[in-house]
């Protein structure tokens, strides 16, 4: 009634390039753009390492499995909406199924699993010698890397790929339980075969964060430091007050106060505690407590797991505290 038909066309067909104007990448320019793209997967990589809670087990184990998945949905849908990536769009290229039409999220997915299998010298050697100039991915997916600087679309995914790590990276480094912070590791493989690292060199830590390291403790009765006291009753409150000291220029996040430890005048342990969370920190003389020299012991961790450890002498006296 109204005129019209349905039609089938050519799917993506407006950003086709055309057969007669097609001109295949080379290895030496796929493979500067690889070394772009690299940096920004590894920025990626760190990024969803950080945002992972370590201490939680399960949760950590699952996401630590998934990074890979991660990693290649991350290519994937930037080839897939902008048909470049970071690497391509900066050497100009483009991903394109092998008759120029633009490749779908199905194709670009299978294309960059195969990566793993891509990074080797023998497979850029491959594709000099192909007529497609195809690495392994490329000839199972049907898809061909193409020099085309043509359109604004692609300039896109320059954004895109950098807003991404950005944010991951900024909420990793925040997250209060990220591996950093918590000084955990990586381990990877199984039994004998398992190894063990820190993805983070303490060179680069050293540049992000200042080394913070115990100076000295306080006591008193109350939480204010200012009011410090050598001198203490039976049954009194003790505010533990720690002094802490920064080397470097970096940023300073206050450590953590890992064990503290009491020894009464008979050198034995009366209190131990770890992994401190109490705020602030503070213990209790029993009403007993036997008279003279004491020993409070404090260890803290900064934020690149490098640990200080200090000790005071306090005096219990039944005359109670001596104000400094």
């Amino acid at each position: 009634m109204a005129g019209t038909i349905v039609a089938c066309l050519p799917p993506d067909d407006n950003r086709r390039v055309h057969p007669s104007s097609i001109r295949l990448s080379g290895a030496i320019r796929r493979g500067w753009a690889f070394v772009f793209d690299l940096i920004l997967l590894i920025a990626t990589g760190y990024g969803i390492l950080l945002a992972i809670p370590a201490p939680h087990s399960l949760l950590s184990l699952i996401l630590l499995n998934s990074l890979p998945i991660f990693l290649v949905l991350y290519l994937t849908f930037s080839e897939t909406l902008f048909q470049t990536t970071f690497g391509k769009v900066i050497c100009g290229m483009k991903v394109v199924r092998e008759d120029g039409r633009a490749a779908r999220f199905s194709t670009i997915f299978i294309r960059n699993v195969f990566k793993c299998f891509d990074i080797n010298p023998f497979n850029y050697l491959a594709m000099t010698i192909s007529s497609y100039k195809q690495k392994l991915g490329d000839s199972v997916s049907g898809t061909i890397i193409v020099n085309d600087r043509k359109g604004f679309w692609g300039w896109l995914s320059i954004p895109f790929m950098l807003l991404f790590p950005a944010l991951l990276l900024t909420a990793g480094f925040f997250q209060k339980n990220n591996f950093w912070k918590t000084d955990y590791i990586l381990s990877i493989g199984v039994g004998h075969y398992k190894i063990s690292f820190d993805p983070i060199p303490e060179t680069i830590k050293s540049r992000f964060f200042a080394h913070v390291s115990l100076q000295d403790i306080d006591l008193s009765l109350s939480e204010d430091p200012e009011k410090n006291s050598d001198t203490f009753a039976p049954g009194d409150t003790i505010f533990v007050h720690p002094d802490f000291a920064s080397q470097g220029s970096g940023p300073i996040m206050t450590p953590d106060i890992t064990s503290l430890e009491v020894l009464d005048p008979n050198n034995v342990s009366i209190l131990k505690m770890d992994n401190i969370q109490l705020k602030p920190l503070r213990f209790v003389l029993h009403p007993q407590a036997l008279l003279g020299d004491y020993t409070i012991k404090l260890t803290a961790k900064d934020s690149m797991g490098n640990s200080s450890s200090q000790e005071k002498k306090f005096t219990v006296s039944p005359a109670g505290p001596s104000t400094l």
